[in-house]
């Protein structure tokens, strides 16, 4: 059987969101563990990328495989990264072109996984 990402908890009336994180030293797939709409002070101020997936669940080789496919425009991304004082917080910069592809590709692959209740 294959593993899934995603999660709901008990009580909720629908599965936590599901991201992809980049940032200058990594990325992954990453399920939110927060009960409503918080984010982190490096995704507010721009340290962290974080990309919404359309679907809740997806498996972790789909995950794995996506990561190896783009591994040279993630690597591109995290190189792009600088960060700059914008005389209140140290924010992050990134090169927006690479933003906008990494975001297509990752409309493109969420809306292409399947969920759990969509395998036979």
């Amino acid at each position: 059987m294959r593993e899934i990402l995603g999660f709901q908890y008990e009580g909720q009336c629908f599965p936590q969101p599901l991201y992809f994180h980049v940032r200058p030293d990594g990325c992954g797939f990453e399920v939110s563990t927060e009960i409503g709409w918080s984010t982190t002070s490096d995704i507010f101020h721009g340290r962290e990328l974080r990309f919404k997936l359309w679907e809740n669940y997806i498996y972790r080789d789909e995950a794995r495989a996506f990561m190896a496919e783009h591994e040279q425009l993630i690597e591109e991304l995290q190189e792009s990264y600088q960060s700059e004082w914008n005389g209140n917080n140290w924010v992050g910069v990134w090169d927006t072109e690479l933003i906008e592809r990494v975001q297509c590709l990752i409309d493109e692959f969420s809306t292409d996984c399947l969920g759990p209740e969509d395998e036979e």
